[in-house]
């Protein structure tokens, strides 16, 4: 019996320093669980602009007689909604003035008109003073908020138009914002 004790003795010595000298082995030849990587996480914000769908208009009554013109409309105010900080640019332009001027077509050829803009929402035509001209870009006072802001234009008949012949004319202006 003391052979098989001593044998188990034997074994169990055998097997705890096996264990011993495993962790001690391992470390030698075992890669770090651990191992990390860093990885570059990169993101643009996009300039980009919205403009509120609306019917914009302006009207203005001319008599060559006394060469006077009224605006008989309220401002066109355009809502639009560009990206936070984005710088922006406007140009508004029709196909029917030669740029820089304006030119309403109707019954009597061209009307000649000033297109007057002005950043923000104005109450009355009288406040806008700066004259926008057909095919140019300008840049906005601002930058974008990420919120609502606007733009404001009226139309009135240019001066010197004896021979305007009497009857209705019509133009449409385009507005392009970008956010750049």
């Amino acid at each position: 019996m003391k052979l098989r004790t001593t044998i188990v003795s034997l074994t169990s010595m055998a097997l705890l320093c096996s264990v011993g000298l495993l962790p001690a082995q391992a470390a030698k030849h075992h890669v770090n669980p651990n191992a990390t990587a860093n990885i570059g996480v990169t993101g643009t914000v996009l300039g980009d602009c919205t403009i509120t769908p609306g019917a914009y208009a302006s009207s203005f009554t001319y008599d060559p007689i006394t060469d006077a013109a009224t605006e008989t409309s309220p401002p066109a105010v355009i809502s639009y909604t560009c990206t936070n900080g984005a710088p922006l640019s406007y140009e508004v332009s029709s196909p029917q003035g030669t740029p820089p001027a304006w030119n309403a077509t109707g019954t009597g050829g061209n009307l000649a008109y000033i297109l007057y803009a002005g950043q923000g929402n104005v109450g009355s035509c009288a406040s806008l003073t700066y004259k926008s001209q057909n095919g140019v870009v300008y840049n906005l006072w601002s930058t974008g908020t990420g919120g609502a802001q606007y733009l404001s234009y009226c139309a009135n008949a240019a001066s010197g138009q004896p021979t305007a012949v009497e009857g209705s004319y019509s133009d449409t202006v385009t507005l392009t914002l970008t956010a750049s």
